[in-house]
């Protein structure tokens, strides 16, 4: 799991000020990928996640997690079906989920495909404006 620095240290210049989340896996398992602490006030906008190799069977899931608890509508699920290398994007369809300082948002893979591998997962998080 890679932990981030806090909002604090990722402050830019600018309206919207853009807050990465992302994270990575070589052998996708279940688990945390990556987290952060939300120093002010932060939107979710959405969610991308990349597969190197989407496996033998199964399903890949990742999930943003707002204090432990899965954000409804922030799911991205990718089968082992799909063309390798595969990038599911959600954003345009989902609804912004707003967050409060103090609130711990992480990247969570929730399911894991048989044998995919080269997961690469990014949180579009914002400024609440």
């Amino acid at each position: 799991m890679a932990l981030l620095p806090s909002t604090r240290e990722l402050r830019t210049r600018g309206a919207s000020t853009l807050v990465p989340l992302q994270g990575g896996i070589a052998t996708v398992a279940t688990g945390t990928i990556a987290s952060m602490l939300a120093d002010r006030p932060l939107t979710i906008r959405g969610l991308s996640v990349r597969l190197a190799v989407c496996g033998t069977a199964g399903t890949t899931t990742v999930q943003v997690h707002r204090n432990g608890v899965a954000v409804t509508g922030a799911t991205v699920s990718i089968a082992n079906t799909a063309t390798d290398p595969t990038l599911a994007t959600l954003a345009a369809a989902m609804t912004p989920v707003d967050c409060s300082p103090g609130d711990a948002i992480s990247l969570v893979i929730s399911a894991a495909g048989t044998d995919a591998t080269g997961l690469t997962a990014y949180a579009n998080i914002i400024e609440k404006e």
